[in-house]
Order: structure tokens, then C-alpha cells, then sequence
């Protein structure tokens, strides 16, 4: 039995003693077997307190219940202080303290009989383990907050270990080292941090006005304008009240930093970025960190991502980019978002038939049809239980049962129009979704990507699919031109897959530690910050 521990059975047998009618505190064996009765009863109280999770309890027992929030003296100790602290600092990551778990510690009292002693320390450790999780996986629970997060089941610290550590040596490196221990995250607290000082002196000042601005342009909107990029670092301040090369300089920095088309020319969307107001990229930040804390886990060595908001994919390998494109991803309407999850790549299909999806011929298909017959002329209609090609004038396209169940499947060989272009690569799920190339090039040039039925168009696909292809020994150039022109589909299956995650990230830390912001395209950051006020049903 520790020493410690000890000491504090001889402590609480005066204790009791006083409560005691006829103990004498200074009848050894008598006032060691109060201190063993309170040992006891205090033992039983720990256990019981402690029995909303069974592995704490167990915790408890293996070190002969001996507290870890309160000292020899029944006082609080310096571990609670520690998480005192802890969660108290935690709006610097983007948390509400009370929701982590502060209104709760400030309620705990360490005062009075056994039970109430062992309930106390019981509580502070639920209050620990709660605020623990949150700060490793997040507060929200992800699938709560829009229909199209599917994130995988995040993962929970065991509690074994989360005791083990924090009753150790070094208390608060442990419960600083919660957090994710990621370049991006520790920026995105930096810029947290930033913002509200920012705040704190009153913000940026009057928005520029919403005008049309071209170079040499002079007036009380320009002086505005520059105004505004002043107070957000993007200009130095000048005198000049001229639209100038340096003034458009600056913007390109602002476009640069919020994904649009580095005119230099403040246009709506410019403009839209540059009065952003600081409330609005606090809250921001405040999601980001939470979207970092649901992808705590490692994604592995190598790894495919896409950042939806940022219309970008790219591969890392060893933590290194090693491939990088520009992508087009689903319309905002929420019938064609492209949803948030992981899977792995498992093949490539090179000259890829484009199976149509059953929603498209409801709602656009056959629509297309009772308009022009020969509407979609690329289009095949095949009966899939004779397995034979069905003219598409047998069939009676205004019969309304068509759209409830249609009774053909609908494909598109490959060829020159076909919109998956020459490869697919495929990572079996739910929802239908995968990477693919495509014909129609002109789209990847628009500031909003954001114009599929939910899959992702990959600028460069030929690229990444020479080099996952070259990692089994195939070629991608042969492959394709061996069946091209033809309606053979050629299948390759990767040796290992490979992880992709299709995320969605509006803002975040570049290489250079710049931080950089992208639009809510389809308002799933709003949905998570209401989720983090109390506004929906969350989970720690």
C-alpha cells in the first residue's frame, strides 16, 4: 500500500473518530481500524461512483482505490488542476469550455463523508474522459449534421489508457498531447487565435462597397477598397487613392488565398472574400478544428484526398504530395452533393461503359425522350433478363409508370463523348461515387467546379492512373489505345488499395503556413457550427 495512502488512513481516522461516540484518536488500534472502516466504505463508494464506465471502476481497483484529483489531505491536487486548466482553454480550440465539460468540474465539491469524497473524484474523472474524447475525436457527432457525412466510426481513447496517463509523471503533457498533434491543426489554432485578437481591436472596419472596380479607377470606393486591404494584411498602406498596379497586386494575394481566378481585378466573388467579417472566419476556423478532430486518426502512408470545397485532389505518399489535379465535384443542389467519406481504391477500369444511374434516367433521361426520341443518341437501352439491346421507339416514353420503375438499364459505351472518359477508378461503396476522367474539358477553367451528379472529375486522371497502374507492371498508354475505339472495358486491380477520403475543407494551412479559405458550397460548415452551439443533437 503506498505511503501516501497510508498517511491519509491515519488523517481520516481522526476524521471519523470525531463522529464516533466513544473512539479515542489516541487508541492506535481503535483509530486504525476507523481508518480501515473508512478505507473501506470510501473503496465501496469509489466503486460504485465509478460504475458508469466499468473500465474506470476496474482502474480504480487495480490501484487499491486510490484517488487521483484529490491528495493525502482530501484536497484537490494538482492533476486537477491541470484539467482545470485544460478545459478551461479550450475556446483556444474553437470549443465552449461548459460544453467540454467546465460547468461540471466548477460544480464538483471535495468536502464531507467518504461517499461524497469518492463521488467527487468519480465525477472529475467522468468529466476527464468526456473532455478527453471531445478534444481527441471531436464534439459533434459528424452524421448528425448533414446527411451526406459519412465519416467511419471515430475513434475512442481506451479509458484504461487515458487513466494510466494522466495519473502519471507528467499530467499535463499528457492531456496537452490529446489534442491532434497535426501541422494543421496547431496553425488553424494560430489563426484562431489571430482572429479574435483582430476582434478584440474592433475588427476590419467598414466592408468595401460592392462596385465595379477596373485598373486606374479613382474615387471614395477605391480609397474603400484599399482601406480594406490594408486592415486584412493584403496592402501596405498608401496615399495613393488610384487603382493601382500594387493595389492589384494585392488582391491577387486575397484571390490566391481564397481560391479565385488571380485577375487582380476585385469582382463579386473578390469582393464577397475581402468583406468576409471576422465573426465569419472565426467561425470558420472554429469548424475546421472540429473536422481535424473527426480525421484524428492516421490516414496511413499513402492516400488518396479530395477536398470538395477546394476543388483539388491529391496523393500523398511518406506525407509528401506526390500527385496534385484539379477537380469537378457535385452541384450544390442536394440531390447531386458529393458526399464526405473513406473507402480504397481496388481496380481501375480503363475504356470505361458508363452505367447510367437510375435517378438521371428518371430525371433527365426520359424527360429528354418524350421531348426527342432521338435525344441522347449515344444512349443504349439493354433488357438485362433477355440481355438484348431494346430500340429505344419500342418503348413508350410517356407512359408515366416509366418514372417509377423503369424496367431497362441505360448505358453509354465508351467512345469520344462518354462521360467517364478513359478511366474510373473504382473504390466500391453506398453511394455510387468514384473518380473518373472526362471529354468535356472546358469546365475544369471555372472558378465553381462544382457541376457533377456527385462523382468526381479528375483534371489530370491519365496522370494518377499512370501511376498506380505503373505499381503493378501495366501501362495506362497501351491499355487505353489497345481498346480504344473499341466497347471493351479492361479491368486492372491494384496489388494494394489504396485509402481515399473525400473530405470537406474550407479552410486550412498551406506549405508556406499561409492560411488559406474557401467557400461553404454547400453549407455543411454552417450545419456542424450550429451543431457545436447546442442547435442539434451532438455526441461527445
Amino acid at each position: 500500500m503506498p505511503a501516501a495512502w497510508r498517511i491519509k488512513q491515519a488523517i481520516l481516522a481522526v476524521f471519523l473518530a470525531t463522529f464516533v461516540g466513544g473512539i479515542s484518536s489516541g487508541t492506535p488500534a481503535r483509530a486504525e481500524a476507523a481508518a480501515f472502516a473508512w478505507q473501506s466504505a470510501y473503496g465501496y463508494a469509489l466503486w460504485d461512483a465509478a460504475r458508469f464506465d466499468l473500465a474506470l471502476a476496474e482502474f480504480y481497483r487495480e490501484r487499491g482505490f486510490e484517488p487521483i484529483w484529490i491528495t493525502v489531505d482530501g484536497k484537490p491536487s494538482e492533476r486537477l488542476d491541470v484539467l482545470y486548466r485544460a478545459i478551461a482553454a479550450a475556446d483556444t480550440h474553437g470549443l465552449d469550455p461548459n460544453a467540454v465539460g467546465l460547468a461540471e468540474l466548477e460544480a464538483i465539491r471535495f468536502d464531507g463523508s467518504a461517499r461524497q469524497l469518492a463521488e467527487a473524484e468519480a465525477s472529475v474523472s467522468g468529466v476527464y474522459l468526456k473532455f478527453a474524447q471531445i478534444i481527441h475525436a471531436g464534439l459533434v457527432d459528424p452524421s448528425k449534421t448533414s446527411e451526406f457525412i459519412h465519416l467511419r466510426k471515430r475513434h475512442r481513447i481506451p479509458t484504461g489508457y487515458l487513466m494510466a496517463g494522466v495519473s502519471g509523471g507528467n499530467a499535463a503533457e499528457f492531456v496537452e498531447k490529446l489534442a491532434p498533434q497535426h501541422f494543421q491543426y496547431a496553425e488553424l489554432r494560430k489563426e484562431l487565435l489571430r482572429l479574435r485578437r483582430v476582434k478584440e481591436a474592433g475588427g476590419w472596419g467598414p466592408p468595401a462597397p460592392t462596385v465595379s472596380y477596373s485598373f486606374g479607377m479613382r474615387g471614395p470606393h477605391v480609397l474603400a477598397l484599399r482601406d480594406r486591404l490594408v486592415r486584412k494584411g493584403y496592402h501596405k498602406p498608401e496615399f495613393t487613392g488610384v487603382y493601382s498596379m500594387s493595389m492589384a497586386n494585392a488582391v491577387r494575394r486575397l484571390q490566391q488565398d481564397y481560391g479565385l481566378d488571380e485577375t487582380g481585378i476585385a469582382n463579386w466573388r473578390t469582393l464577397e472574400a475581402l468583406n468576409s467579417t471576422v465573426d465569419d472566419q472565426i467561425r470558420q476556423v472554429e469548424v475546421g478544428l472540429e473536422r481535424l478532430r473527426w480525421l484524428s486518426q492516421s490516414f496511413g502512408p499513402r492516400y488518396v484526398m479530395v477536398n470538395i470545397p477546394e476543388y483539388r485532389a491529391r496523393m500523398f505518399d511518406g506525407g509528401q504530395a506526390v500527385f496534385e489535379s484539379t477537380v469537378i465535384v457535385g452541384q450544390a443542389e442536394e440531390t447531386h452533393q458529393t458526399p464526405e467519406f473513406s473507402e480504397e481504391i481496388e481496380y481501375l477500369v480503363v475504356n470505361p461503359i458508363w452505367y447510367v444511374p437510375e435517378s438521371i434516367v428518371v430525371d433527365e433521361v426520359i424527360p429528354a425522350m418524350m421531348e426527342d426520341i432521338e435525344a441522347e443518341p449515344d444512349l443504349v437501352f439493354v433488357d438485362t433478363e433477355e440481355m438484348t439491346l431494346i430500340d429505344r421507339r419500342s418503348i413508350s416514353f410517356v407512359d408515366p409508370g416509366l418514372t417509377e420503375k423503369f424496367p431497362y438499364k441505360v448505358v453509354q459505351p465508351p467512345g469520344a463523348t462518354n462521360p467517364l472518359g478513359s478511366v474510373k477508378f473504382m473504390f466500391p461503396n453506398r453511394y455510387n461515387i468514384y473518380l473518373h476522367d472526362t471529354p468535356f474539358r472546358d469546365l475544369f477553367g471555372l472558378e465553381n467546379r462544382a457541376h457533377s451528379h456527385g462523382c468526381v472529375r479528375v483534371e489530370k486522371s491519365h496522370d494518377l492512373a499512370r501511376m498506380l497502374l505503373g505499381e503493378v507492371g501495366a501501362d495506362f498508354d497501351e491499355l487505353r489505345s489497345g481498346v480504344e475505339g473499341t466497347f471493351s472495358e479492361e479491368t486492372i486491380s491494384l496489388h494494394t488499395p489504396i485509402p481515399v477520403h473525400i473530405t470537406y475543407r474550407t479552410v486550412w494551412a498551406g506549405t508556406d503556413g499561409r492560411i488559406h479559405y474557401r467557400r461553404d458550397i454547400y453549407g455543411r460548415d454552417k450545419s456542424v457550427h450550429d451543431a457545436l452551439l447546442g442547435k442539434v443533437l451532438s455526441s461527445s
